[in-house]
């Protein structure tokens, strides 16, 4: 479907039905098989490597918040043309001038994202992207179902826009990174967008911001503290 392999077995009684799907993709063109799966709410280039192991069971109205499962994506060398998310995040005013330089569209060099599936939620474990001019991280819940959204993001910006206003140093040495600590929240598809307080940095974020960034030097784990409980 859309140019995915999507093997799929269902087993159907009067009471419920239980269904299991495997998603994969192995270094795949990426395009037209997001714009078809999604409705063309998304709109990347690039190559993906993907799988995702779904099971579901219960009545029809049902089957979508009873899915668990586990999702591992990868994507390299492509171009973000339509992304709500990553533009919501940008036209914030302290990362609204890398939003107008990349109005056109947003290279990449690599993307992930490992999660699994709860209650309608998309758990995300560990995602994040890597680029010439930001690197970001994010953790949190997508509501597949409503708009009950809700993501930590750590926008990691290069040394050139070390003044950015909420800005905190998390890598020195050599290269020198910054990062904008923001909140996303309500419907993915259009979500709200919060710039945060520094100590809303977990260790979780840092840990994903330094495996998606490839700059050298180190982190700074002084310069940001976990998010009291």
């Amino acid at each position: 479907m859309c140019g995915v392999s999507f093997p799929l077995q269902v087993d159907g009684v009067p009471q419920e039905i239980t269904a299991a799907v495997q998603i994969a993709m192995q270094d795949q063109p990426l395009d037209e098989a997001l714009r078809c799966l999604t409705g063309e709410a998304l709109d990347m280039t690039g190559r993906a490597t993907l799988r995702a192991d779904l099971r579901t069971r219960g009545r029809i109205p049902h089957l979508a918040h009873n899915m668990t499962g586990t999702l591992q994506a990868d994507l390299n060398d492509g171009r973000i043309n339509k992304f709500n998310l990553l533009g919501n995040i940008l036209t914030i005013s302290n990362l609204a001038s890398v939003g107008k330089k990349h109005a056109d569209g947003f290279p990449y060099r690599s993307a992930m994202l490992r999660g699994h599936f709860d209650k309608g939620m998309l758990i995300i474990e560990e995602g994040g992207f890597e680029s010439e001019a930001l690197n970001v991280a994010a953790t949190g819940r997508i509501d597949l179902l409503g708009a009950d959204s809700k993501l930590t993001v750590l926008v990691g910006l290069l040394g050139s826009l070390d003044r950015v206003v909420g800005a905190v140093p998390i890598i020195g040495g050599v290269s020198k990174l910054v990062a904008v600590p923001v909140e996303v929240t309500g419907d993915i598809r259009d979500p709200r967008i919060v710039p945060l307080d520094p100590r809303a940095i977990t260790e979780n974020l840092l840990g994903t911001l330094g495996r998606v960034t490839r700059l050298p030097g180190k982190l700074l784990p002084g310069e940001a503290k976990p998010a009291a409980p």
